[in-house]
């Protein structure tokens, strides 16, 4: 019985298998079959049309998936992944195919359509000559070698022979040029004149110009009339009114030149410069080496711009158009400029040194500096609003600088802050004679080892001097090293005594009961030794490089 029940257990539990795998089956089989019907939307590539530019185009496949799969072919039949470009003028198909995981192929295709451009660097310029029996054409500017280019007489008929032209008349030339991305489609004329029409130019007269339109000629002699006035032409020169013009070229402008109450005429092939000088007097503007005009009682230029401050000469611009350009020249008078400079005077300090000038003036010179010792000058261009320019020397001397203490044997010198002392006797500021210091009236000049004063050399020492004066008097100098740090100074009766640590260094033979010892002017305590008048100088008291020790004898009466 137990054996039957488990048979049937089994039995079911293989029928529920069965209907398991079956149902897993069938969804299988019908995703299947959905998924292969199912179709990509939204993807699409819209034409390309555009005018060339010299860049690579190509078309744009939107609307697609990070994970899609885009391929390309200019034939529909082979695919790749590179996108191909187009830059020359053209129509161009692109097919693209568009795969994604789970949908039917997208298949489709743009056309990229690059039109020619218009050429912009392609020109030809209307021009004029004058009859000489010769063939004449026109110049396209711009070409290529490449280039495709037709003539025409009448715009209509084109070929490639370029047509030329002999007799006097006026011809219109057609042109067309084609490139491999673009083209160009203009005209121009072709002027041939006879050879008495054109300009012709008088200096005081200005221009008279002769056309089918204001003359009329005796074909044989060239003879008309202007007006009631008669004219005539021969050899390029046309004679009227007692004038002879010159006849001008198409590049030749006419300028009138106006100044105060002058006017002048000249001519140039372009804008140019007028040179204005002053010379005896007079305003002389020219063009090159041809004078134009001389106008007297003028010596300034206001409208021009200055060249030359020593020759006062002037430079003014002038532009050019297609009428007769006027030019003004605006003239003046000026004073002298009356300034004037004196020499300066520095200090060497190891900086540079400029010149300084008042406010009021300007000064166009570009600043010199000047760092070492000597005499410098240089010509400082002075341009004020009321004074004629002017060119001025400047001079600065930088003078040595003596700080320090000098001495000989006798004497000894120390100059601090540009002053003087003289053995410890201050005698004021230092005076400047020439390009050297002075005192006194004579120059002090640079040594190779100090100064020299009134033909003594003092040579430069960093010892502290001690001027010793017994009453007022001048005995001797005592040099000490700078690391001296105390003087003993004694008198016994009979002398007085210099020591440092018990040497003696100087023997001052005194006669008198007692002495008084006055160091800057302040009176030293005086020590009992031994029956020895003592004084003691530490080294506070000789922080100066030199001191002055007055000796005061006391006799008893």
């Amino acid at each position: 019985m137990k054996l039957k029940r488990t048979t049937s257990i089994l039995r079911r539990l293989l029928i529920i298998v069965g209907v398991i795998f079956s149902l897993a089956t069938f969804c299988a089989c019908a995703n299947n079959e959905s998924s292969s019907d199912r179709t990509i939307a939204g993807v699409f590539a819209s034409d390309v049309i555009i005018v060339y530019d010299g860049m690579p185009h190509s078309i744009t496949v939107t609307n697609t998936l990070t994970t899609d799969s885009v391929l390309y072919s200019t034939d529909g039949k082979n695919y790749s992944e590179t996108q191909p470009t187009y830059t020359l003028p053209g129509d161009y198909t692109i097919y693209f195919k568009v795969n994604r995981s789970g949908y039917k192929e997208f298949s489709s295709s743009a056309v990229v359509s690059i039109s020619p451009c218009v050429l912009n660097d392609v020109s030809a310029q209307n021009i004029s000559v004058t009859y000489d029996g010769q063939p004449h054409t026109v110049t396209i500017d711009g070409l290529l070698p490449s280039d495709f280019v037709l003539y025409s007489t009448d715009g209509l008929s084109f070929s490639s022979k370029i047509p030329s032209f002999t007799k006097i008349g006026e011809y219109t030339i057609y042109y067309s040029v084609e490139r491999d991305y673009g083209y160009y489609k203009s005209s121009c004329t072709l002027t041939i004149l006879s050879a008495v029409y054109g300009r012709y130019f008088n200096q005081a007269y200005g221009v008279v110009e002769l056309s089918p339109y204001t003359a009329t000629f005796d074909s044989a002699d060239y003879i008309g009339f202007i007006g009631d006035e008669p004219f005539s032409v021969a050899d390029g020169v046309l004679t009227y009114k007692e004038l002879t013009f010159e006849l001008l070229s198409d590049e030749d402008y006419v300028y009138r030149l106006i100044v105060s109450d002058n006017n002048v005429y000249f001519c140039a092939d372009s804008s140019g410069k007028l040179a204005v000088s002053f010379v005896d007097g007079a305003a002389v503007i020219k063009l090159g080496d041809d004078t134009l005009l001389s106008v007297p009682n003028y010596n300034y230029c206001e409208s021009g711009n200055i060249t030359d401050y020593i020759e006062l000469c002037f430079e003014q611009a002038f532009g050019y158009s297609n009428d007769i350009t006027e030019v003004r020249v605006d003239l003046s008078n000026r004073d002298i400029n009356p300034i004037s400079f004196g020499c300066q005077y520095v200090t060497y300090d190891g900086k540079p040194h400029g010149f300084e000038f008042a406010e009021s003036v300007k000064y166009i010179s570009e600043q010199t500096m000047f760092t070492d010792v000597g005499r410098h000058t240089v010509s400082v261009v002075v341009v004020s609003e009321e004074f004629l320019p002017c060119v001025v020397d400047c001079t600065m001397v930088i003078l040595p600088d003596l700080t320090g203490v000098y001495a000989t044997s006798e004497h000894v010198i120390q100059i601090s802050d540009e002053t003087i002392e003289f053995d410890g006797v201050d005698c004021g500021e230092l005076s400047v004679i020439g390009d050297d210091w002075a005192w006194n009236g004579l120059p002090i000049t640079v040594a190779n080892d100090g100064i020299v004063y009134d033909g003594v050399t003092y040579t430069a020492t960093t010892d502290i001097i001690l001027v010793v004066q017994p009453d007022d008097e001048q005995y001797a100098l005592l040099r000490l090293p700078q690391k001296t740090d105390q003087l003993d100074l004694s008198y016994n009766g009979t002398a007085l005594t210099f020591a440092i640590d018990d040497e003696v260094l100087l023997s001052i033979p005194l006669n008198c009961d007692y002495v008084t010892v006055l160091l800057q002017d302040a009176e030293l305590p005086s020590i009992n030794q031994n029956g020895t008048n003592t004084f003691i100088i530490g080294r506070g008291d000789l922080s100066s490089n030199v001191v002055i020790i007055n000796i005061k004898r006391i006799v008893s009466n």
